[in-house]
């Protein structure tokens, strides 16, 4: 599995990646955004399927009292462009890599699992970021007036969902985990390799370790809006499930193909076939 995780990757990679989630993103970009549905924005260049508001909203966005199959198909369905775009975006720059590691089943149960438990809400963060919310309206001034409301209100239908954000950070906690892997592996080698080796591996342990610190300020980030009611809008905390429920596959898949693998690992070999950026 190291192996794979710290070889380079190549243009095979990519394209094994873009076939394997063209699915998606075919329908990702044939689904029309709300604004554009609605009129309030120019329709896409290329072709969608003709939408009405009411099919979205009946079909595509998720909330506790929509049908089961809208917690997937919320992932098809945004905002507005600028939203689709973002996550189309995140999700092709991000998913060669975790693709090329756990495969393709390993990336759709990450996919479709960060969907699942993002619409399921298993923590119960929609009502924590209503409650946030409520709390910073009111200046902290009803503390123990505002958890009520915030469960009554996520009770109620009076809240919808959609987009890919939920999928695409599982996609990237499912990175982070993997650079994580790599870093610490990377490191413990340093110790014993030679002047040569040991040059070669700065390189990629600074890259691996910026990788870190980003995923890391991002998770801190998310924290912060959910805990400081930075809106109702973005749901912050299907953000984080679908970021941990990322970090959980691959930390599964990584226990599970060691058990499977009797063959050794070399880093020094590795590198010396080329392999190893």
């Amino acid at each position: 599995m190291a192996s794979v995780a710290l070889r380079q990757l190549h243009l095979g990679d990519a394209v094994d990646f873009l076939l394997t989630a063209s699915p998606l993103v075919a329908g990702i970009l044939a689904v029309p955004t709300l604004a554009a549905a609605a009129g309030r924005e120019p329709s896409p260049p290329w072709p969608t399927l003709p939408l009405k508001p009411s099919d979205l909203s009946a079909h595509f966005l998720w909330s506790n009292r929509s049908p089961w199959y809208t917690a997937l198909t919320h992932v098809l369905c945004h905002a507005n462009e600028e939203h689709k775009l973002a996550n189309l975006t995140t999700l092709l720059l991000t998913g060669s890599s975790v693709h090329a590691a756990m495969g393709p089943l390993g990336w759709w149960a990450t996919i479709v699992g960060g969907a699942l438990t993002a619409a399921l809400d298993p923590l119960q963060w929609r009502a924590k970021q209503a409650q946030s919310w409520l709390n910073s309206w009111t200046y902290d001034m009803l503390p123990s007036f505002t958890p009520a409301v915030a469960r009554a209100w996520t009770s109620s239908s009076g809240w919808t969902a959609c987009g890919a954000s939920a999928a695409v950070c599982a996609q990237c906690g499912a990175e982070a985990a993997l650079c994580l892997e790599q870093f610490v592996t990377l490191v413990c080698s340093v110790r014993d390799a030679d002047d040569e080796l040991r040059k070669s591996l700065l390189l990629p342990i600074v890259t691996h370790g910026f990788m870190l610190s980003r995923a890391i300020s991002y998770v801190l980030s998310e924290h912060r809006a959910l805990s400081g009611g930075a809106s109702l809008t973005i749901w912050h905390g299907a953000h984080l499930t679908g970021f941990w429920w990322g970090v959980s596959c691959y930390l599964i898949y990584a226990v599970l193909q060691r058990r499977w693998s009797h063959t050794s690992w070399s880093l020094r070999r590795q590198w010396r076939r080329g392999g190893l950026g």
